[in-house]
Protein backbone atom coordinates (compact mmCIF):
# COMPACT_ATOMS: atom_id res chain seq x y z
CA UNK A 1 0.00 0.00 0.00
CA UNK A 2 1.64 2.89 -0.69
CA UNK A 3 2.11 5.84 1.71
CA UNK A 4 0.82 8.84 -0.29
CA UNK A 5 -2.14 9.67 -1.16
CA UNK A 6 -2.87 12.34 -3.71
CA UNK A 7 -6.82 12.72 -3.09
CA UNK A 8 -6.92 13.76 0.37
CA UNK A 9 -8.01 17.28 1.21
CA UNK A 10 -5.03 18.62 2.09
CA UNK A 11 -2.71 17.64 -0.82
CA UNK A 12 -5.64 19.09 -3.35
CA UNK A 13 -5.11 22.57 -1.26
CA UNK A 14 -1.71 22.14 -2.39
CA UNK A 15 -2.91 21.96 -5.80
CA UNK A 16 -4.69 25.51 -5.61
CA UNK A 17 -3.85 28.28 -7.67
CA UNK A 18 -1.26 30.48 -5.88
CA UNK A 19 -4.22 32.68 -4.59
CA UNK A 20 -5.48 30.02 -3.00
CA UNK A 21 -3.14 27.54 -2.24
CA UNK A 22 -1.61 25.73 0.94
CA UNK A 23 1.84 23.81 1.45
CA UNK A 24 1.93 20.45 1.04
CA UNK A 25 1.02 18.21 4.63
CA UNK A 26 3.91 18.31 7.29
CA UNK A 27 4.10 14.53 6.48
CA UNK A 28 5.89 15.11 3.18
CA UNK A 29 8.70 16.99 5.14
CA UNK A 30 8.97 14.30 7.77
CA UNK A 31 7.47 10.35 7.02
CA UNK A 32 9.91 8.05 6.31
CA UNK A 33 7.20 6.12 4.35
CA UNK A 34 6.67 9.11 2.24
CA UNK A 35 9.82 10.29 1.66
CA UNK A 36 11.15 6.38 0.35
CA UNK A 37 8.34 6.90 -2.23
CA UNK A 38 9.23 9.86 -3.22
CA UNK A 39 12.77 8.47 -4.26
CA UNK A 40 12.07 5.93 -5.78
CA UNK A 41 9.76 7.36 -8.05
CA UNK A 42 10.70 10.46 -8.15
CA UNK A 43 14.48 10.87 -8.22
CA UNK A 44 15.27 8.12 -9.49
CA UNK A 45 13.25 9.21 -12.64
CA UNK A 46 14.68 12.17 -12.41
CA UNK A 47 17.30 14.67 -13.65
CA UNK A 48 20.47 14.78 -10.37
CA UNK A 49 23.33 17.52 -10.39
CA UNK A 50 26.64 15.80 -9.31
CA UNK A 51 29.47 18.20 -10.46
CA UNK A 52 30.53 20.96 -12.67
CA UNK A 53 33.16 20.73 -15.45
CA UNK A 54 35.54 22.99 -14.06
CA UNK A 55 35.75 20.21 -10.87
CA UNK A 56 36.94 17.91 -14.09
CA UNK A 57 38.72 20.62 -16.13
CA UNK A 58 41.27 18.29 -17.27
CA UNK A 59 41.32 14.80 -18.31
CA UNK A 60 41.84 12.09 -16.16
CA UNK A 61 40.55 13.62 -13.17
CA UNK A 62 37.21 12.57 -10.86
CA UNK A 63 34.61 12.95 -8.20
CA UNK A 64 32.98 10.78 -6.30
CA UNK A 65 29.99 11.25 -4.33
CA UNK A 66 27.05 9.41 -2.58
CA UNK A 67 23.19 10.41 -3.58
CA UNK A 68 20.11 8.50 -1.85
CA UNK A 69 22.45 5.72 -0.90
CA UNK A 70 24.05 5.13 -4.64
CA UNK A 71 27.79 5.06 -4.80
CA UNK A 72 28.39 7.55 -7.97
CA UNK A 73 31.92 8.31 -9.32
CA UNK A 74 31.91 11.66 -12.55
CA UNK A 75 35.20 10.71 -14.39
CA UNK A 76 36.76 12.92 -17.27
CA UNK A 77 38.76 10.12 -19.32
CA UNK A 78 42.34 10.62 -21.05
CA UNK A 79 40.24 11.52 -24.27
CA UNK A 80 38.82 14.24 -22.32
CA UNK A 81 35.28 12.66 -22.22
CA UNK A 82 32.66 12.56 -19.22
CA UNK A 83 31.27 9.44 -17.48
CA UNK A 84 29.22 9.16 -14.97
CA UNK A 85 29.88 5.70 -13.55
CA UNK A 86 28.46 3.02 -10.45
CA UNK A 87 31.44 3.54 -7.63
CA UNK A 88 30.69 -0.30 -6.27
CA UNK A 89 33.71 -2.82 -7.62
CA UNK A 90 32.23 -5.51 -9.29
CA UNK A 91 34.02 -7.94 -7.04
CA UNK A 92 32.18 -8.29 -3.61
CA UNK A 93 31.03 -4.38 -3.21
CA UNK A 94 33.85 -2.02 -2.02
CA UNK A 95 33.16 1.68 -2.85
CA UNK A 96 36.43 2.30 -5.50
CA UNK A 97 37.04 6.44 -5.61
CA UNK A 98 36.71 8.83 -2.69
CA UNK A 99 36.66 12.52 -3.03
CA UNK A 100 38.24 13.99 -5.98
CA UNK A 101 41.50 14.64 -7.92
CA UNK A 102 43.55 12.89 -10.72
CA UNK A 103 43.91 9.23 -11.75
CA UNK A 104 45.02 7.84 -14.48
CA UNK A 105 42.62 4.48 -13.35
CA UNK A 106 39.88 3.82 -10.65
CA UNK A 107 41.38 0.94 -8.08
CA UNK A 108 39.33 -0.70 -5.43
CA UNK A 109 41.30 -0.85 -2.44
CA UNK A 110 39.98 -4.13 -1.48
CA UNK A 111 41.62 -6.91 -3.94
CA UNK A 112 43.31 -4.08 -6.28
CA UNK A 113 40.73 -4.32 -9.49
CA UNK A 114 41.38 -1.66 -11.61
CA UNK A 115 38.78 0.08 -14.04
CA UNK A 116 39.63 2.40 -16.75
CA UNK A 117 38.25 6.20 -16.48
CA UNK A 118 35.44 4.82 -19.08
CA UNK A 119 34.39 1.99 -16.53
CA UNK A 120 35.63 -0.93 -18.21
CA UNK A 121 37.93 -3.45 -16.04
CA UNK A 122 41.70 -3.41 -16.99
CA UNK A 123 42.95 -5.56 -14.62
CA UNK A 124 41.48 -8.07 -12.09
CA UNK A 125 44.66 -9.69 -10.31
CA UNK A 126 44.60 -13.39 -9.07
CA UNK A 127 41.75 -14.38 -11.25
CA UNK A 128 43.47 -16.97 -13.70
CA UNK A 129 42.59 -19.80 -11.95
CA UNK A 130 38.93 -19.93 -12.56
CA UNK A 131 36.40 -19.08 -15.40
CA UNK A 132 36.19 -15.20 -15.92
CA UNK A 133 35.72 -12.91 -18.54
CA UNK A 134 36.51 -9.22 -17.68
CA UNK A 135 34.57 -7.99 -20.03
CA UNK A 136 31.76 -8.85 -18.33
CA UNK A 137 32.68 -6.64 -15.33
CA UNK A 138 32.50 -2.76 -16.32
CA UNK A 139 31.08 -0.10 -13.87
CA UNK A 140 27.90 0.75 -14.86
CA UNK A 141 27.17 3.71 -16.87
CA UNK A 142 24.50 5.97 -16.15
CA UNK A 143 23.01 8.47 -18.87
CA UNK A 144 24.38 12.09 -17.63
CA UNK A 145 23.58 15.25 -20.29
CA UNK A 146 25.66 18.68 -19.13
CA UNK A 147 22.92 21.98 -18.98
CA UNK A 148 25.10 25.09 -18.46
CA UNK A 149 28.50 23.28 -17.17
CA UNK A 150 26.91 21.26 -14.38
CA UNK A 151 26.62 17.25 -14.63
CA UNK A 152 23.61 15.96 -14.15
CA UNK A 153 22.84 12.33 -14.51
CA UNK A 154 19.80 10.24 -14.85
CA UNK A 155 19.20 6.20 -13.81
CA UNK A 156 15.92 6.20 -15.74
CA UNK A 157 17.53 5.93 -19.75
CA UNK A 158 13.84 6.52 -20.96
CA UNK A 159 13.53 9.99 -19.53
CA UNK A 160 12.94 13.16 -21.56
CA UNK A 161 16.37 14.98 -22.30
CA UNK A 162 17.02 18.03 -19.96
CA UNK A 163 17.91 20.54 -21.62
CA UNK A 164 14.36 20.91 -23.97
CA UNK A 165 12.55 21.07 -20.61
CA UNK A 166 15.18 23.87 -19.72
CA UNK A 167 14.60 26.49 -22.53
CA UNK A 168 13.42 29.54 -20.91
CA UNK A 169 15.49 29.60 -18.17
CA UNK A 170 17.96 28.86 -20.60
CA UNK A 171 17.10 32.06 -22.12
CA UNK A 172 17.43 33.90 -18.70
CA UNK A 173 20.31 32.68 -16.91
CA UNK A 174 22.92 32.21 -20.73
CA UNK A 175 24.67 35.47 -19.77
CA UNK A 176 26.11 34.50 -16.87
CA UNK A 177 27.94 32.01 -18.76
CA UNK A 178 28.03 29.03 -16.25
CA UNK A 179 30.14 26.69 -17.55
CA UNK A 180 32.83 29.45 -18.20
CA UNK A 181 32.70 29.79 -14.19
CA UNK A 182 35.19 28.55 -12.07
CA UNK A 183 34.73 27.42 -8.24
CA UNK A 184 36.53 29.64 -6.32
CA UNK A 185 35.95 27.87 -2.57
CA UNK A 186 33.58 25.81 -1.09
CA UNK A 187 32.40 24.60 2.28
CA UNK A 188 30.29 21.02 2.87
CA UNK A 189 28.17 20.58 5.86
CA UNK A 190 25.63 17.52 7.05
CA UNK A 191 21.82 18.71 7.82
CA UNK A 192 19.68 17.48 9.81
CA UNK A 193 16.71 18.00 7.93
CA UNK A 194 14.96 17.18 5.28
CA UNK A 195 15.91 17.46 1.13
CA UNK A 196 12.26 19.65 0.82
CA UNK A 197 13.23 21.74 4.04
CA UNK A 198 15.95 23.17 2.82
CA UNK A 199 14.70 23.40 -1.37
CA UNK A 200 11.81 25.54 0.10
CA UNK A 201 13.94 27.83 1.72
CA UNK A 202 16.64 27.75 -0.53
CA UNK A 203 14.14 29.11 -3.10
CA UNK A 204 12.25 31.45 -1.52
CA UNK A 205 13.09 34.99 -0.69
CA UNK A 206 10.40 35.88 1.57
CA UNK A 207 12.24 34.79 4.54
CA UNK A 208 15.37 37.38 4.13
CA UNK A 209 13.64 40.39 6.31
CA UNK A 210 14.09 37.90 9.57
CA UNK A 211 16.43 35.39 9.04
CA UNK A 212 19.23 37.80 6.97
CA UNK A 213 18.61 41.43 8.42
CA UNK A 214 22.10 42.59 8.19
CA UNK A 215 23.03 40.77 4.70
CA UNK A 216 20.91 39.45 2.07
CA UNK A 217 17.74 42.08 3.33
CA UNK A 218 20.50 45.12 2.82
CA UNK A 219 21.40 43.53 -0.36
CA UNK A 220 18.13 42.03 -2.03
CA UNK A 221 15.57 42.38 0.24
CA UNK A 222 12.11 40.83 0.24
CA UNK A 223 9.92 43.37 -1.09
CA UNK A 224 12.30 43.77 -4.57
CA UNK A 225 11.92 40.00 -5.20
CA UNK A 226 9.80 39.14 -8.35
CA UNK A 227 9.25 35.07 -8.71
CA UNK A 228 9.01 34.48 -12.57
CA UNK A 229 6.64 32.11 -13.85
CA UNK A 230 7.93 29.07 -15.15
CA UNK A 231 4.81 28.13 -17.59
CA UNK A 232 4.55 24.06 -16.53
CA UNK A 233 8.87 23.75 -17.11
CA UNK A 234 10.83 22.31 -13.50
CA UNK A 235 12.19 25.32 -12.55
CA UNK A 236 11.72 27.98 -10.71
CA UNK A 237 13.42 31.44 -10.12
CA UNK A 238 13.20 34.66 -8.84
CA UNK A 239 14.82 37.74 -9.86
CA UNK A 240 16.18 39.89 -6.33
CA UNK A 241 15.99 43.40 -7.01
CA UNK A 242 19.40 45.37 -5.44
CA UNK A 243 19.31 48.02 -3.02
CA UNK A 244 20.90 51.68 -4.19
CA UNK A 245 23.38 51.15 -1.36
CA UNK A 246 24.71 47.30 -2.60
CA UNK A 247 24.58 48.39 -6.18
CA UNK A 248 26.94 50.68 -5.86
CA UNK A 249 29.84 48.03 -4.15
CA UNK A 250 29.23 46.03 -7.64
CA UNK A 251 32.80 47.02 -9.88
CA UNK A 252 33.52 43.72 -11.48
CA UNK A 253 30.24 42.69 -13.00
CA UNK A 254 30.27 39.45 -15.34
CA UNK A 255 31.59 41.01 -18.62
CA UNK A 256 28.75 39.39 -20.47
CA UNK A 257 25.73 40.31 -18.70
CA UNK A 258 23.66 43.55 -20.15
CA UNK A 259 22.84 46.51 -18.43
CA UNK A 260 19.60 45.56 -16.26
CA UNK A 261 21.46 42.24 -15.68
CA UNK A 262 23.93 44.01 -13.55
CA UNK A 263 20.75 45.50 -11.43
CA UNK A 264 19.45 42.26 -10.00
CA UNK A 265 20.50 39.13 -8.40
CA UNK A 266 18.33 35.68 -8.91
CA UNK A 267 17.81 32.80 -6.89
CA UNK A 268 16.49 29.15 -8.87
CA UNK A 269 16.01 25.52 -8.36
CA UNK A 270 15.82 23.02 -11.24
CA UNK A 271 13.48 20.38 -9.62
CA UNK A 272 13.59 18.39 -7.53
CA UNK A 273 17.14 19.86 -6.06
CA UNK A 274 19.61 21.66 -8.12
CA UNK A 275 20.20 24.98 -6.13
CA UNK A 276 21.56 27.95 -8.24
CA UNK A 277 22.23 31.72 -7.03
CA UNK A 278 23.39 34.16 -9.04
CA UNK A 279 25.13 37.81 -8.60
CA UNK A 280 26.58 40.43 -10.88
CA UNK A 281 29.52 39.46 -10.06
CA UNK A 282 29.66 35.84 -9.35
CA UNK A 283 27.45 32.36 -8.65
CA UNK A 284 26.74 30.21 -6.25
CA UNK A 285 25.60 26.25 -5.91
CA UNK A 286 24.18 24.79 -3.32
CA UNK A 287 25.13 20.60 -3.80
CA UNK A 288 21.98 19.01 -2.01
CA UNK A 289 23.01 15.24 -1.44
CA UNK A 290 20.15 13.20 -0.11
CA UNK A 291 21.21 10.19 1.80
CA UNK A 292 18.76 7.44 2.10
CA UNK A 293 17.22 9.12 5.70
CA UNK A 294 14.53 11.68 5.40
CA UNK A 295 16.04 14.00 8.07
CA UNK A 296 19.67 14.03 6.53
CA UNK A 297 21.57 16.11 3.99
CA UNK A 298 24.95 16.02 2.86
CA UNK A 299 25.47 20.19 1.48
CA UNK A 300 28.40 21.59 -0.42
CA UNK A 301 28.35 25.21 -1.39
CA UNK A 302 30.60 26.34 -3.98
CA UNK A 303 31.48 29.83 -5.26
CA UNK A 304 32.05 30.59 -8.98
CA UNK A 305 33.84 33.19 -10.69
CA UNK A 306 35.23 34.32 -14.01
CA UNK A 307 38.55 32.42 -14.07
CA UNK A 308 40.50 35.58 -14.43
CA UNK A 309 39.33 36.43 -11.27
CA UNK A 310 41.59 33.47 -9.70
CA UNK A 311 44.51 35.35 -11.10
CA UNK A 312 44.05 38.44 -8.97
CA UNK A 313 46.91 39.28 -6.75
CA UNK A 314 44.00 39.90 -3.83
CA UNK A 315 42.23 36.37 -4.77
CA UNK A 316 43.63 35.35 -1.52
CA UNK A 317 41.33 37.80 0.42
CA UNK A 318 38.38 37.97 -1.74
CA UNK A 319 37.58 34.12 -1.58
CA UNK A 320 37.91 34.54 2.16
CA UNK A 321 35.48 37.41 1.74
CA UNK A 322 33.51 35.52 -0.13
CA UNK A 323 33.04 32.25 2.42
CA UNK A 324 32.90 34.28 5.02
CA UNK A 325 29.42 35.98 3.97
CA UNK A 326 28.04 32.67 2.71
CA UNK A 327 29.09 30.98 5.65
CA UNK A 328 27.30 33.60 7.65
CA UNK A 329 24.04 33.03 5.45
CA UNK A 330 24.31 29.24 5.77
CA UNK A 331 24.45 29.39 9.69
CA UNK A 332 21.14 31.75 9.61
CA UNK A 333 19.05 29.74 7.01
CA UNK A 334 20.55 26.20 8.87
CA UNK A 335 19.00 27.36 12.05
CA UNK A 336 15.89 28.41 10.09
CA UNK A 337 15.90 24.82 8.53
CA UNK A 338 16.49 23.44 11.89
CA UNK A 339 13.59 24.52 13.53
CA UNK A 340 11.48 24.19 10.79
CA UNK A 341 11.92 20.31 10.90
CA UNK A 342 11.42 20.36 14.44
CA UNK A 343 8.01 22.11 14.25
CA UNK A 344 7.10 19.98 11.17
CA UNK A 345 7.29 16.44 13.70
CA UNK A 346 4.61 18.59 16.07
CA UNK A 347 1.10 16.98 16.50
CA UNK A 348 -0.44 20.80 15.45
CA UNK A 349 1.66 21.10 12.65
CA UNK A 350 -0.38 21.84 9.93
CA UNK A 351 -0.88 22.83 6.20
CA UNK A 352 0.23 26.92 5.85
CA UNK A 353 -1.05 29.48 3.52
CA UNK A 354 1.69 30.74 0.95
CA UNK A 355 3.04 33.94 0.68
CA UNK A 356 2.75 35.52 -3.12
CA UNK A 357 6.52 35.76 -2.71
CA UNK A 358 6.41 31.87 -2.18
CA UNK A 359 5.53 31.24 -6.21
CA UNK A 360 9.13 28.97 -5.99
CA UNK A 361 7.63 26.71 -2.98
CA UNK A 362 4.08 26.04 -5.07
CA UNK A 363 5.93 25.53 -8.14
CA UNK A 364 7.93 23.24 -6.75
CA UNK A 365 5.65 21.11 -4.73
CA UNK A 366 3.07 20.89 -7.82
CA UNK A 367 6.01 19.79 -9.83
CA UNK A 368 6.85 16.89 -7.04
CA UNK A 369 2.43 16.00 -7.49
CA UNK A 370 2.95 15.92 -11.66
CA UNK A 371 5.89 13.81 -10.96
CA UNK A 372 3.80 11.18 -8.65
CA UNK A 373 0.93 10.89 -11.18
CA UNK A 374 2.99 10.86 -13.94
CA UNK A 375 4.74 7.38 -12.11
CA UNK A 376 1.04 6.17 -11.11
CA UNK A 377 -0.04 6.29 -14.62
CA UNK A 378 2.95 4.62 -16.29
CA UNK A 379 3.04 1.60 -13.83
Amino acid sequence: MSAIELDTPAVQAARQPMVTASTLPPAWYTDQDIYDEIVEDVFRHSWIPLAHVSQLAKPSTYVALDLIGEPLVVTRDRGGDIHVLSNVCRHRWATIAEGSGEAKALQCPYHLWTYGLDGRLAGAPLMTEVEFDKSTCSLPEYRHEIWNGFIFMTFDETIEPLSPQLVELESIVKNWRLSELVVSSAVSETANWSWNVMVDNWAENYHVKSVHPESLEMMTPASLTAPIENHGEPWCYARLGHTSDYQETIEAAISTLDEEQRTYSAVGTIFPFFCFFTFPDMAAWLQVKPTKNVGELNLELMLFVEPEVMSDPDIDAIVAEQMDFARGIFVEDAEMCRRAFAGLHSADAASSRLSHLELSVWQAQNWLLDMIESRRHQD
